[in-house]
């Protein structure tokens, strides 16, 4: 994908390594990234909005 291809010797996570990373994705295409601050409310940039 478009997305790995920006990280250099990176490595795979394990599905649920990292519960509280959310992507926000419009049509399976990645906008941006986030995170878990409540059980229902993300943090992220003003600009992905």
């Amino acid at each position: 994908s478009v997305i790995s291809e920006r990280i250099l010797n990176g490595t795979d996570a394990i599905p649920g390594a990292w519960p509280w990373q959310v992507e926000i994705t419009d049509l399976d295409r990645h906008v941006c990234g986030g995170a878990l601050i409540g059980p229902q409310y993300i943090l992220t940039s003003a600009h992905c909005l």
